[in-house]
């Protein structure tokens, strides 16, 4: 932990959380490159809690689940970031499900489905995936499973398995519903994006000491898998950028 991110974080998620009105809130600041996690910031309600939240209460990630699935596709060659689907004006009905868009658009790229976070685009370009695909991309991301964390009550949140999904299932995942995901989990599975592709185990303990001062631990970068290729994670970049 950095003391002064640290300090930043909890000043930050403090004014965030009285801005919004919000009961409570969470920041994960980590090294992409090593994992190595340099603050970690929660608040909540309950101020005499002392539990890491970050780390034991999953919550839906919505849209931020978004260019994961762009990820994948490029890697398998399904889509192309300027492949245009069609987005409806911001307005489809999905088998009597309606789904709308903040930003209607009356078609858009995979680039500007990720830009403008498009509800519409993702379903049908998340539609190229089979059940077990789609899955598999959130289960490698490290989703429904412990990070590593040294932490006594880590969540492994939830991730639902091909055999209970009902038809609509797949439309719910690629929107970021009917999933949950720890702050840590999702702060992790960014930093693939950001370091080219890699799954990093998450590191809080920099390295021990015994008192006479000899280290007997010292922390270094575990990769736990490759999620993504080098281009994809360069393109999706550029699309959150975007």
């Amino acid at each position: 932990i950095n003391q002064g991110l640290q300090d930043i974080a909890e000043r930050a998620l403090a004014e965030a959380v009285a801005t919004m009105h919000a009961t409570g809130g969470d920041i994960v600041m980590l090294d992409p490159t090593t994992g190595a996690v340099r603050a970690m910031a929660s608040h909540r309600a309950d101020k005499l809690s002392t539990v890491a939240t970050a780390l034991s209460e999953p919550y839906e990630p919505g849209s931020t689940l978004k260019p994961f699935a762009a990820a994948r596709l490029l890697d398998l060659g399904r889509a192309r970031a300027d492949e245009i689907v069609n987005t409806h004006g911001g307005k489809w009905d999905l088998n009597g499900r309606k789904i709308e868009d903040d930003h209607p658009l009356p078609h858009a790229s995979l680039f500007d489905v990720i830009k403008f976070s498009s509800n519409i685009g993702i379903i049908q370009f998340a539609g190229r995936f089979s059940h077990d695909e789609q899955f598999e991309l959130y289960r490698d991301l490290g989703f429904g499973t412990p990070t590593g964390m040294p932490y006594p009550v880590e969540s492994q949140g939830r991730l639902p398995a091909p055999r209970s999904w009902n038809s609509l299932t797949p439309a719910s995942l690629a929107m970021g519903y009917e999933i949950s995901v720890t702050p840590m989990q999702l702060a992790i599975a960014y930093a693939a994006i950001a370091n080219g592709g890699e799954l990093l185990e998450p590191a809080i303990v920099q390295e021990i000491r015994t008192p006479a001062g000899d280290v007997t631990y010292r922390h270094t970068r575990r990769v736990v898998r490759r999620v993504m290729t080098e281009a994809s994670a360069r393109a999706v970049r550029g699309m959150l950028r975007g």
